[in-house]
């Protein structure tokens, strides 16, 4: 699989924030640095179907993020 954008709405930003205490750049560095992917479930709609990528951030955090 290969994300070539990523797009994060300001809701889901304060989010990562406050309740995960994940900052922007710590996602985006998960996605440019080749992290595993699961698939998790379909979705209702034909091409939005619910991910898993597992991988690292610079600073040695270990992240799921969920797309």
């Amino acid at each position: 699989m290969e994300i070539v954008d990523l797009t994060i709405t300001p809701e889901i930003l304060d989010k990562l924030i406050w309740k995960h205490n994940v900052t922007e750049s710590e996602v985006r560095q998960i996605f440019l640095d080749k992290p595993q992917y699961r698939f998790i479930e379909k979705g209702r709609y034909e091409g939005e179907h619910l991910y898993l990528a597992l991988g690292a951030a610079d600073s040695g955090r270990y992240l799921s993020v969920y797309f």
